[in-house]
């Protein structure tokens, strides 16, 4: 047996659960490998110190006490707080969406394009005061407009 082989069943070694034939195998190495029988010498002082550690007595009521308190948690169960997590979740998810979103593509019409105002303002104004040469430069700005079509 390696020393890796023993380390992993040391402790199998020691409650007794191995085959004779790896508990003798085990045994042999332990005794011709320095460091094996070093690890066994340390979980055999570990076990005796273990044992002579005396269980601390319980009241008589114990059992009683914490069955009552497990009944009066209140906290939902496991599976509903996941459930609440993974919604928790989604809504921060969605809302990081909605917030990008709305960064990207505003709910406010783009502003008009310098042209465009022009045009506009140029037109009310010829409206406005009647003028035939402020119509004439309007529709010469607009594609296609021409100002002898008429």
């Amino acid at each position: 047996m390696t020393c890796r082989e023993v380390r992993q069943r040391l402790s199998a070694f020691a409650d007794g659960e191995l085959s004779v034939d790896r508990a003798e195998a085990a045994a042999a190495h332990i005794k011709s490998c320095v460091i094996c029988g070093h690890d066994w010498a340390e979980m055999r002082r570990l076990h005796t110190q273990l044992t002579a550690v005396q269980a601390p007595q319980l009241s008589p009521n114990f059992t009683a006490r914490v069955m009552a308190r497990l009944r009066a948690d209140t906290r939902p169960a496991p599976a509903k707080r996941r459930l609440a997590t993974t919604f928790a979740y989604a809504l921060i998810i969605a809302a990081a969406l909605a917030i990008g979103f709305l960064l990207e593509f505003p709910l406010r019409p783009p502003a008009a394009s310098p042209k465009e105002f022009d045009l506009v303002s140029l037109w009310t104004e010829s409206r406005t005061l009647n003028l035939l040469s402020l119509q004439d430069r309007t529709l010469a700005l607009i594609p296609g407009g021409d100002a002898d079509e008429e």
